[in-house]
């Protein structure tokens, strides 16, 4: 398998770094370590294909320059390992590579300490251009994630100042949160993919401000979004 990667990228080579991959899709590592070893002159990839063998790596090796994290493994999910990293102050930052494009994940992640997001489906001079930004300025997240972005952060803006504005689905997913239902059962109900139920959650947490279930439909209460039941 070749890569191609741009002269303006080839221009932002790093000197040497060292970068553990947490992904469970071993074809999915295998091409990350070909971009990784195409952007510095010394490069080490590590792998890991949960996040306890992640944490495990880290103990072994603390000299970590970047780590480049899947949202979806198995056992910790992307955002516990971002606060397990946190917990355990590992300076290395994390850059997501993920296939949710989610505006609410993508904000759940950066405030749970990722220092960058890059989609899964953008051109793999992206993943070069990412790491590069992020050892100049500590922060990247890739151009076709921006905007919707911004716009959803716009929304929590609107949201803290008393303006909630659920879509008609948010409610939908809202009102069978606060039934109990569980995120397979909610998936089954509305016919959608379980992913797009945890990508709707998401945007609901961040909304309302909230981490777990419980507090979401707390919230939801105490702002008049959802109606006490008898």
């Amino acid at each position: 398998m070749s890569f191609v990667i741009s002269k303006e990228i080839q221009r932002e080579r790093l000197h040497a770094m060292k970068v553990l991959v947490v992904d469970d899709h071993p074809l999915f590592l295998s091409g990350i370590r070909g971009v990784i070893e195409s952007l510095a002159d010394e490069v080490c990839v590590l792998e890991a294909t949960s996040a306890e063998d992640a944490i495990a790596q880290i103990e072994r090796e603390p000299d970590i320059d970047f780590i480049c994290l899947d949202l979806q493994l198995p056992g910790l999910n992307g955002i516990e390992f971002l606060s397990e990293l946190r917990r355990r102050r590992v300076p290395a930052p994390v850059v997501i590579l993920s296939a949710l494009e989610s505006p609410g994940i993508i904000h759940r992640a950066l405030k749970a300490g990722a220092n960058g997001y890059i989609s899964k489906t953008a051109p793999r001079d992206e993943l070069v251009k990412g790491l590069s930004a992020i050892a100049r300025s500590g922060h990247y997240v890739s151009s076709a994630l921006r905007r919707p972005l911004d716009s959803f952060r716009a929304g929590i803006g609107s949201a803290g100042a008393g303006g909630v504005n659920l879509t008609r689905r948010q409610r939908q997913i809202l009102d069978l949160l606060a039934s109990g239902l569980s995120n397979p059962e909610i998936a089954g109900q509305l016919c959608l993919a379980e992913s797009t139920v945890k990508g709707h959650l998401a945007t609901l947490y961040a909304l309302l401000n909230a981490e777990t279930r419980t507090a979401c439909v707390a919230e939801a209460h105490r702002l008049g979004i959802l109606e006490d039941k008898l």
